[in-house]
């Protein structure tokens, strides 16, 4: 991942397991296997929107605008709104990249990682949740596609704003309830940059002559009480008609200006949004048993010369060790009870003690195929198995073992396990693009840039120490139905 911008190649063998590929080898057919949310999917472009924003605040107004003159591009295919977005991005956010060719497949490389993560769905899902559970159930709320709220009073058009903002403009705060007045910035809300005249420019240069005194008085100014969210999608009739409203007052100075999407009223219902970044196993095993009552395994005369010979499971065969063969007559006697509910309490460790019989026995290989061969009949043997020699081994390594361990970097920055996860994946990758994109404007060429920000390789452990890797499975959540099984 040093290799300048040609370092996101490995991150793909990296998300391999978490964007859900599926494969099938011979004749099989593939398994494809979704998750969907039990809520819609919004629009691709309100997607695109918030990935936008979460580089680029003034990029989104103005991509929100183009959207607002063009409503015909929503009507386009998945494929078609994707090439739109691309293009706008190339062409409006060359600030991102400059000019350097490497710099723009860097990000829209990026790009393309968030939109397949859907790492900014929550954002916009989160904006209707709030209309749905709070705006919308505010007393004397108005059922309008679009509108603005200023101050806390509704304004469906512009006319009506105006007659808002003129009642509070001439009254001023003599009838406002300044205690209800603060809206809260949520962590969703598209808070917008007002534009500086050249005349406040000229101003802002005059202000820094100025001496210190005038300075501290300039920040004792009160801060803008005004407050306008417009709440609507940009396909609504009106949207941009109040967006331009409101973008006016705050170039102004009068007000704060925010947009908070909602969906299109009369919209065609989606999809519900497919989840990315989990993997799906699907596990088919066979449900023909051979149902065997083994309460008598090593006293029943028939069932002997069915299975064996009672040697054959205890040393010859099986090679358990002489500790398992000091202990037969405990292992025949415990294998006449049944398997009471008590040992269920036992089968946490079944890993452990399978381990420790395979590599304890004999022949390893002989062993493994005995316990894959029939494991519920006689996981009990193995659960009363007992040899510490596998853990001393484990905690010998682990106390040789230091903190650089299944370390991961990105540009010589550790990586934890949480930051390994995809969307936190994205952060990291997005954060040294960032990095390198201002190395690059002093400059520095992306490979210099890179090895500027990089650390040397630390050593893993001592000359000549072996390292470990965590090779443990973590199962998330794990469905086995088997209400369909007969025995």
């Amino acid at each position: 991942m040093r290799a300048g911008y040609g370092r996101l190649k490995g991150l793909g063998i990296l998300l391999t397991g978490m964007l859900g590929f599926s494969m099938a080898t011979g004749d099989t057919s593939p398994v494809k296997a979704l998750i969907r949310g039990d809520f819609e999917a919004p629009d691709f472009f309100l997607e695109l929107a918030e990935v936008i924003h979460s580089r680029d605040a003034k990029g989104f107004f103005k991509f929100v605008e183009y959207l607002a003159e063009n409503k015909e591009v929503f009507a386009e295919t998945d494929e078609k709104k994707y090439e739109i977005g691309k293009k706008w991005i190339t062409q409006e956010m060359k600030s991102e990249y400059g000019n350097s060719e490497r710099g723009k497949d860097f990000l829209l490389g990026v790009v393309d990682l968030e939109l397949g993560l859907h790492s900014k769905v929550p954002k916009v899902v989160a904006q209707y949740n709030f209309y749905d559970a709070v705006v919308a159930k505010k007393e004397g709320s108005k059922a309008c596609s679009v509108f603005v709220e200023w101050n806390g009073k509704q304004g469906c058009t512009v006319e009506e704003l105006e007659k808002i903002v003129e009642v509070d403009t001439f009254y001023g705060d003599t009838y406002r309830d300044n205690t209800g007045n603060v809206e809260v910035i949520h962590s969703f809300d598209h808070m917008y940059e007002p534009e500086k005249s050249s005349s406040e420019k000229d101003n802002k240069d005059t202000e820094e002559t100025e001496n210190e005194e005038e300075e501290e008085q300039d920040e004792k100014k009160e801060p803008i009480k005004n407050v306008g969210i417009l709440y609507g999608d940009p396909r609504s009739d009106g949207f941009m008609e109040l967006h331009k409203f409101m973008k006016y007052r705050a170039d102004q100075g009068d007000a704060e200006y925010r947009i908070r999407f909602t969906k299109k009223e009369n919209g065609e219902k989606g999809k519900n949004m497919i989840l990315s970044g989990y993997r799906v196993e699907l596990a088919l095993k066979s449900t023909e048993y051979r149902v065997v009552d083994d309460t008598g395994l090593f006293s029943s005369k028939e069932l002997r010369e069915q299975e064996g010979k009672e040697d054959e499971w205890i040393g010859e065969r099986v090679n358990i060790g002489p500790r398992a063969q000091d202990r037969s007559a405990e292992l025949r006697q415990a294998d006449k009870k049944p398997i009471v509910k008590e040992r269920t309490g036992k089968m946490e460790p079944a890993s452990m003690k399978a381990a420790q019989m395979i590599l304890e026995a004999e022949e390893p290989l002989n062993m493994l195929e005995w316990l894959a061969t029939d494991y519920p009949k006689y996981s009990h043997v193995m659960m009363e198995y007992k040899n510490s020699s596998v853990l001393e081994k484990l905690n010998e390594y682990r106390s040789g073992a230091n903190q650089n361990v299944n370390m991961i970097t990105m540009n010589g920055l550790r990586l934890g396990e949480v930051d390994l996860e995809p969307f936190k994946i994205v952060e990291g990758i997005e954060r040294e693009r960032k990095a390198i994109k201002r190395l690059e404007e002093f400059g520095l060429s992306t490979e210099d840039a890179v090895n500027y920000i990089s650390e040397g390789r630390e050593k893993l452990g001592a000359e000549g120490s072996k390292e470990l890797y965590d090779t443990r499975e973590k199962e998330k959540v794990v469905w086995n139905s088997t209400s369909t099984n007969s025995s």
